[in-house]
């Protein structure tokens, strides 16, 4: 979950605000502004996720993460024809919600697996992941609107719009394939301590 959602908010961020700036036309600031709503309610939702995780167990929260994470992505996608900056604002609320309830989780899950000896390595890996996947999400999205602008048909802004597509299209199906590692994820868990 970790290393996935990270790659998807970096990317998104980015391509947030390219799409903003460049097909909404809104100005550099608003389309800059467009994520500090986001990582606002991120804050705050934080230490409720650690709560949640210790009244509920990692699955909810790393669960409901992976669903609101999903449901942002694919908001974004449905809603691309009527994206404004406020909608895009939303959309980024619901997805920056699912990956506060589930990052700092998904951590402290990995954490129990291990031997306690294992532990810092674990936050360790995460930190080095978190790094390689938050410069693959920005690799990943600004090349298929490249892609789409040199190759689409019709005007510059319908060959980004094209692009923009893509990138909505790819982030959803990542977002589906981590809260499918997710279930994945606890099914393991489960089997194993029924073995115990």
């Amino acid at each position: 979950m970790g290393t996935t959602a990270y790659l998807l908010l970096l990317g998104l961020a980015l391509f947030a605000i390219i799409y903003a700036l460049s097909l909404i036309g809104t100005s550099s600031l608003i389309s800059g502004l467009v994520l500090l709503p986001d990582s606002c309610v991120g804050a705050v939702i934080s230490p409720f996720a650690g709560k949640l995780a210790d009244k509920r167990g990692f699955k909810f929260p790393l669960t409901l993460g992976g669903c609101l994470f999903l449901l942002g992505n694919c908001l974004l996608l449905v809603l691309q024809p009527l994206l404004t900056p406020v909608l895009i604002v939303v959309c980024h609320i619901v997805i920056r919600s699912g990956f506060n309830l589930s990052f700092a989780n998904t951590i402290s899950n990995a954490s129990t697996l291990v031997d306690r000896k294992n532990v810092a390595d674990v936050n360790s890996s995460f930190n080095m992941l978190q790094q390689f996947a938050g410069s693959v999400g920005v690799s990943l999205a600004t090349p298929l609107i490249s892609l789409a602008q040199k190759t689409g048909q019709g005007t510059l802004g319908q060959r980004s719009y094209q692009g923009g597509r893509y990138d909505f299209i790819m982030f959803s199906c990542l977002a589906l394939v981590t809260l499918l590692a997710i279930w994945q994820n606890f099914c393991l868990q489960e089997q194993k301590n029924k073995g115990n």
